[in-house]
C-alpha cells in the first residue's frame, strides 16, 4: 500500500471479506449442499446446484476477493471484480427476498427467520463494499492527481 490511505480502506477490505466469508458459511449455502446430497442427484441435478452456487456464491466470492486486490495492492483489477460481484448480488436482492421469504414454502418456513435474514446478508454488505470501493478509487485518484502537480512544480 502506498502511505496515503484512507479511512475507506478498511471498510472495503472489512466488507468485501465479510461478503464472502458470509455466504460460504450461509444457511442457504449449506441447504444447497445438503439438499444435493439427501435427495440424491435425481431431484436436484448436478446443474441446479451449479446454478446455485454460481449465482449465490461465486460473485460473494468475487467481492471479495476484489475488495482485497483493491485495497491492498490497489490494482484496477480488485475494483472491476468488486463492481461485477456486487452488481450481480444487488440486482439479485429481489430474487433472494423472494426465495427466502416466498410464499411456496420459501427459505424462512424451512430454517427459520434467522436463517433467511443471514441468507439476505451478503447483499447488502456487496453494497456497502461496492461504495466503499467508489470512495477509495477517489482517493487514490486525487493522491495521484496531487503527486502530478507536487512533481511539476518542483521541475
Amino acid at each position: 500500500m502506498t502511505e496515503m490511505t484512507s479511512k475507506w480502506h478498511p471498510i472495503e477490505l472489512f466488507c468485501g471479506v465479510l461478503t464472502g466469508l458470509v455466504t460460504v458459511f450461509s444457511p442457504a449455502t449449506l441447504f444447497f449442499v445438503q439438499r444435493t446430497f439427501d435427495l440424491g442427484f435425481e431431484k436436484y441435478t448436478l446443474a441446479e446446484l451449479f446454478a446455485d452456487l454460481l449465482m449465490y456464491i461465486a460473485p460473494s466470492l468475487l467481492v471479495a476477493l476484489g475488495s482485497y486486490i483493491h485495497t491492498a495492492q490497489e490494482k484496477t483489477a480488485g475494483f472491476v471484480l468488486t463492481m461485477i460481484g456486487g452488481s450481480i448480488l444487488v440486482l439479485e436482492f429481489p430474487f433472494l427476498v423472494l426465495g427466502a421469504f416466498g410464499p411456496y414454502g420459501g427459505f424462512f418456513y424451512s430454517k427459520g427467520l434467522a436463517a433467511a435474514l443471514y441468507t439476505l446478508t451478503p447483499s447488502p454488505l456487496a453494497a456497502l463494499t461496492m461504495v466503499a470501493a467508489f470512495l477509495v478509487r477517489r482517493s487514490l485518484r486525487k493522491h495521484s492527481i496531487g503527486h502530478l502537480k507536487i512533481s511539476e512544480k518542483t521541475l
